[in-house]
């Protein structure tokens, strides 16, 4: 089977799906940032700043504070981090930029499918296969 496209994960964070749960069930890495693995091949302990980017996402997704919005004839993906809710999701907004690698003052994320991404205004997703 083929790896769940980002686009679709993230639609489901934004359909309330809770990110914490999808991102440590659906993904390898993100910019880099490895989750555990369990396969006897690739068997891994996670990256610390795995979890602490999922339960922020956790706590953005819960406060509103993200979207997902889809663009133009190709239909590329954007993850958009919405108007400022409070200091707190502002922080882990923060976070996540720093622990991605990501532009401290981008609003708005490419989303591609990789493990590392392209330069610091893309969030680059491997995800994994059903299978």
């Amino acid at each position: 089977m083929t790896p769940i496209p980002p686009a679709a994960l993230f639609s489901l964070i934004q359909a309330n799906w809770p990110a914490s749960f999808l991102f440590r069930l659906c993904v390898q890495a993100v910019n880099g940032v490895y989750n555990r693995s369990a396969a006897a091949i690739r068997a891994r302990v996670g990256d610390p700043d795995f979890y602490a980017v999922v339960e922020a996402l956790q706590r953005i997704q819960q406060a509103g504070g993200m979207g997902l919005r889809v663009e133009g004839v190709k239909g590329e993906s954007l993850v958009v981090f919405q108007r400022p809710v409070d200091e707190a999701t502002e922080a882990d907004r923060q976070l996540i930029r720093q622990k991605l690698g990501l532009n401290p003052d981008a609003k708005e994320f490419r989303l591609a499918f990789g493990a590392v991404a392209q330069n610091d205004r893309e969030i680059a997703v491997l995800t994994r296969s059903m299978l």
